[in-house]
């Protein structure tokens, strides 16, 4: 679960930066406002529902809980 957290995540992200930036580049070279707003809008929901998800906090809370469940158990065997 956690691999396919951080892909995810990559991913979005990944897709997000570049639709963007292509807006940027093609709006002043097409000079229509359409296609700037078509690429900026993709990009800005692939952002949102990375955000919305909040993959980034599940990837956090993840590690955590791995992190404190391996501390636990070795606790419990130094004790028995």
């Amino acid at each position: 679960m956690l691999n396919h957290l951080k892909r995810c995540t990559a991913l979005f992200n990944g897709l997000a930066l570049p639709i963007v930036a292509a807006a940027m580049i093609v709006a002043p070279i097409l000079e229509t406002a359409f296609s700037w707003r078509v690429l900026s809008a993709g990009g800005t929901v692939l952002e949102g529902c990375n955000d919305f998800k909040k993959y980034r906090f599940k990837v956090d809370m993840y590690q955590y809980a791995h992190t404190t469940c391996a501390k636990t158990l070795t606790e419990m065997r130094m004790y028995v």
